[in-house]
């Protein structure tokens, strides 16, 4: 397939910090239409050591498709691999001694023959936004505590932006070796004109919930109105916040285009629309079993009930002992 995008508008804010730790590419400001790759990075780590991390990995990766991949190329996982493994030596000379314990979140793009290369590590954030439909074809999942402990059941989804250790990602690209990590990989085919893929580090996520973010790109607007709503919502945060957003312009199929790999509605790590209604489906169902196995003011819980009864049972069992041996014994002595 050969994809058209229109120019690419990015978010570069620096929030409540005193220092700019995320990093995009292309650079701020450099972004065209001609542009295949995007990638946003939130550093992490000391002094100084989280920007020197994401502009190293967001460098790295994009020199490594701009010296390895010809344009019409049909991209695989294996040269994503490639790219975040150039990424991995960069940073290892940023931080030879591993004195700075630096490292980055990552998100990436690549629109390739193919269709859609995305890959993602930690908590910054993808999405592919159908916006005629207004639906989330894709959503990358976050390699966050907060994640893993919603999976399991353990908190609801409306407890993870609230969550005291909601920051503790369970992924991300550490300088130093055998830290290796492995990010995310996953396929976009179904792309169609007007649709948006948004990369963005998790400050922009501090206010914003899916809803909001569908009712941001799908509402009517240019893509330079879109930005500025989104800076507008933003403008509060406390953390860095930045975001890549592109819109397809045009898709021209091509033959043997329906056989490609696509992973947008595969029930893995990534979140597929389908995913996106059963979390959905999943979270009411969570909170309808919570009300109901929740003891309501003079009612007992299922548990405490299934209690009473066994001890019931007990004391049956005890007095009709008692009264067997009472038995047994008047005639025994009569």
């Amino acid at each position: 397939m050969k994809i058209k995008i229109h120019t690419p508008k990015y978010i570069y804010e620096l929030g409540l910090r005193k220092n700019q730790e995320d990093y995009i590419w292309p650079e701020v400001g450099k972004a065209t239409t001609n542009d295949r790759l995007f990638v946003v990075c939130d550093g992490m780590g000391g002094h100084e050591a989280g920007e020197v991390a994401s502009q190293a990995v967001a460098t790295a990766i994009g020199e490594w498709f701009e010296q390895n991949v010809a344009k019409d190329s049909v991209l695989t996982t294996a040269d994503m691999e490639q790219a975040i493994a150039h990424a991995y030596r960069a940073l290892d000379e940023k931080d030879p001694e591993q004195k700075s314990n630096m490292g980055t979140t990552l998100t990436a793009v690549v629109l390739h023959r193919g269709g859609c290369l995305v890959a993602h590590m930690g908590d910054s954030r993808i999405y592919h936004i159908d916006t005629r439909n207004r639906i989330i074809r894709y959503k990358s999942r976050d390699h966050s505590l907060v994640h893993d402990l919603w999976a399991m059941g353990e908190i609801f989804q409306h407890e993870m932006a609230t969550h005291p250790r909601r920051n503790v990602i369970t992924k991300a690209m550490l300088s130093g070796a055998g830290r290796r990590q492995e990010a995310t990989i996953a396929h976009i085919t179904h792309l169609t004109a007007d649709d948006y893929l948004y990369l963005c580090s998790d400050g922009m996520l501090e206010q914003m919930d899916d809803n909001k973010i569908l009712d941001f790109l799908c509402g009517p607007g240019s893509d330079d109105e879109k930005i500025e709503e989104l800076i507008r919502a933003t403008t509060g945060n406390s953390d860095n916040h930045s975001a890549y957003l592109i819109r397809i312009a045009d898709v021209e199929r091509e033959e043997g285009d329906d056989n490609l790999e696509d992973d947008e509605f595969v029930k893995s790590d990534p979140v597929g629309v389908e995913e996106v209604e059963m979390e959905r489906i999943d979270e009411k169902e969570r909170m309808e079993n919570a009300r109901d196995t929740s003891p309501s003011a003079g009612q007992p819980s299922p548990e405490n009930r299934r209690r009473t009864i066994v001890w019931l049972l007990v004391l049956l069992l005890l007095v009709v002992a008692a009264i067997a041996g009472a038995i047994v014994k008047t005639l025994y002595f009569s």
